[in-house]
C-alpha cells in the first residue's frame, strides 16, 4: 500500500480507480512509468509581483538600462528582450545572446543581481534573488523527481570566467509546509587552474553541495537538464530557487521545470492530524481503502531531520470501508515535535505521510541569532539563563553535524565562530537533552 492524501471522503473501489487513472493519465505517461504532474516553462507571465497569474513569485525583478544591462527576470529567446510583464522593456547585452537550447520562447535569467542603478523594476541592492513556486498539487504523487534546464552565461575555461567562491545557484523543496530540503546545487569549480585561486572560475553542478563544484558537471551557455529526487509524499509541494551573483558577466539562466511522479496506487489515507491536549499529543487519521496494509509506524523528530519510531498501529490488510486510527504520544519533548506516519506493506515496502509540527512549551524559544545571514561569527542570546550547560550543534542540510559548542549555565549570550564552514544553509540546534530548539542559519 502506498499513501495518497485526499481532501474528500469519497469511497472508491479498486477496479474503478485503476481504470479511471488509466483513462485520465494515459497520454502523459512516459516509458519509465513516470507522469508529469507540474511544469513551468515561463512562456507566459506567472509572476505574482508583476501582475502575472500567481504561478510563481519573484518580487525583485529589475532591468538596469543605464549601466551594464544588469537584470533579473523573464527573457525572450529571439530578441533577448527583458520582459517585466508581457511588455518588452529593453535589450539585454553581454553573453546572454549566446544561450541556446531553451525549451520555448522564454526563460528566466539574471546578471549582477545586486545592481541598484536607475532602470525598470525593483532593484533592491541585494546579491541574492529567488523565485518561488508555491502550492504545487502533489495529491496522490509518489517517488517524485524534479527536473529543470539550467545554463551559465560564460564559457567554461578555467580562469576565464567571472564566478567566484561566493556565487551559487540552489534549488530547494518542501512538502506541506515542512522542513525545506536542498535538492540541487551549482557552485564554481574552485582552484580549477591555480591552487588557492577561488576567483574567475567556471560554474558546475555540485553533487555534494560542498561549495566546490569541481567534481560535478559544468554548466555552459547551452541549457542542460539536471534533476533530483523528492523524498516523501503529501498534498502540496513548494519549489524555491535561490541565486547569488554579485558582479557583471556572472550570468545564469533556467527553463522548463517539471515534477514527475511514479504511477500512484489506489490506497487512500485521509486527514492525518496532530493535536495538543494538555501535556500529550493526540494523532488521528483514517483510510477509505487499504491494500496489503501491514501497519503504521508513528515517528517523531525534534529537528525535522532525524525521526525515531515511537509506536506501531496495526493496519486492516485489505479493506474498502472507512477505518479510523488514533495514537497518543504521552511524552512529547519540549519545543517543536514533528510527527509523520510510516505506512508499511506486508512485503516490507513503505511510504511516508506528510510531516506535522506540534509545539509544546519550550524555554529555549526565546533564542535569538544575529547576524543571520552571517559571514564568520554569530551571537546567540537568551532572555533568561539556564541552571545547566546546554549543547550547541550545527548541522548541514545532509544532517551531518559540522560544529559543536556549549552554552554555559547562567550564560545569556555567546559568540560562535563558524568561519570554517562553507557558504550555505545550516540548522542550529540548542538543547540539554530534554528542552531543545532548532533554527535555520545562512552563511554567505
Amino acid at each position: 500500500m502506498k499513501t495518497i492524501f485526499h481532501s474528500n471522503n469519497l469511497k472508491r473501489k479498486l477496479p474503478f480507480i485503476l481504470s479511471t487513472l488509466f483513462l485520465i493519465s494515459f497520454s502523459i505517461y512516459d516509458s519509465t512509468g513516470q507522469i508529469t504532474i507540474w511544469t513551468e516553462d515561463f512562456e507566459t507571465n506567472g509572476n505574482t509581483a508583476n501582475g502575472g497569474d500567481s504561478r510563481y513569485s519573484s518580487p525583485n525583478d529589475f532591468y538596469d538600462a543605464t549601466t551594464d544591462d544588469d537584470y533579473w527576470g523573464r527573457v525572450r529567446v529571439t530578441d533577448r528582450n527583458y520582459f517585466l510583464t508581457d511588455v518588452s522593456t529593453g535589450l539585454i547585452a553581454n553573453s546572454i545572446g549566446t544561450y541556446g537550447g531553451a525549451s520555448g520562447s522564454f526563460f528566466y535569467a539574471g546578471e549582477d543581481l545586486d545592481d541598484t542603478g536607475a532602470g525598470i523594476g525593483s532593484p533592491d541592492g541585494n546579491d541574492v534573488k529567488q523565485i518561488l513556486f508555491p502550492n504545487i498539487n502533489i495529491l496522490g504523487a509518489k517517488s517524485m523527481t524534479f527536473k529543470g534546464l539550467f545554463a551559465a552565461g560564460n564559457t567554461n575555461a578555467c580562469g576565464g570566467n567571472a564566478y567566484d567562491a561566493a556565487d551559487y545557484m540552489e534549488v530547494y523543496y518542501s512538502i506541506d509546509g515542512g522542513v525545506e530540503v536542498l535538492g540541487l546545487c551549482f557552485n564554481p569549480d574552485l582552484e580549477c587552474n591555480i591552487p588557492m585561486d577561488t576567483s574567475n572560475e567556471p560554474l558546475f553542478m555540485d553533487p555534494n553541495c560542498d561549495g566546490d563544484g569541481g567534481e560535478g558537471t559544468p554548466l555552459s551557455n547551452s541549457f542542460a537538464e539536471f534533476s533530483f529526487p523528492i523524498a516523501g509524499t503529501g498534498t502540496s509541494l513548494e519549489i524555491r530557487v535561490e541565486i547569488y551573483m554579485d558582479a557583471g558577466n556572472e550570468e545564469v539562466a533556467m527553463d522548463f521545470f517539471r515534477v514527475e511522479s511514479a504511477t500512484p496506487l489506489p490506497v487512500e489515507l485521509h486527514a492525518f492530524r496532530a493535536q495538543k491536549v494538555k501535556e500529550v499529543a493526540k494523532l488521528n487519521w483514517y483510510t477509505s481503502a487499504e491494500i496489503n496494509n501491514d501497519f503504521f509506524a508513528v515517528e517523531r523528530s525534534n529537528d525535522g531531520f532525524n525521526f525515531e519510531e515511537i509506536g506501531i498501529v496495526e493496519g486492516q490488510g485489505n479493506a474498502f470501508t472507512t477505518h479510523s486510527y488514533d495514537f497518543v504520544d504521552n511524552r512529547p519533548t519540549a519545543g517543536v515535535n514533528y510527527y509523520r506516519l510510516k505506512q508499511v506493506d506486508w512485503d516490507g515496502s513503505f511510504d511516508y505521510s506528510k510531516v506535522i509540527p506540534l509545539a509544546f512549551e519550550n524555554s529555549r524559544t526565546n533564542l535569538s541569532i544575529v547576524p543571520n545571514p552571517f559571514k564568520d561569527m554569530v551571537t546567540l542570546s537568551l532572555e533568561e539563563t539556564s541552571n545547566k550547560n546546554t549543547q550547541i550543534e550545527v548541522f548541514n542540510l545532509l544532517g551531518q553535524r559540522v560544529h559543536a559548542d556549549v552554552f554555559g549555565r547562567d550564560q545569556l549570550s555567546k559568540n560562535i565562530d563558524l568561519s570554517a564552514l562553507d557558504q550555505g544553509t545550516y540548522m542550529l540546534r540548542i538543547g540539554d537533552g530534554v528542552d531543545s530548539v532548532v533554527k535555520r542559519i545562512v552563511k554567505f
